[in-house]
């Protein structure tokens, strides 16, 4: 017998946000139903905080890598 797979409730704001900051797939998924995931996380605000543009540059480069 298959599980029921739920599908995933994503708001217009979580990938407006997204799109206008050039998140990455991490930070969208921390995101995700009202950050859950990222409330386990110590110091977890401090991901969804604006950071320096060039120090937010130098981390989308590292992602790319």
């Amino acid at each position: 017998m298959l599980t029921p797979v739920t599908k995933p409730s994503v708001r217009v704001t979580e990938i407006g946000q997204y799109i206008h900051y050039q998140s990455c797939d991490r930070r969208f998924k921390l995101e995700h139903n009202n950050r859950k995931l990222a409330r386990e996380l110590p110091f977890a605000e401090r991901l969804f905080n604006s950071l320096d543009p060039v120090l937010q540059e130098a981390g989308r480069l590292r992602e790319n890598e």
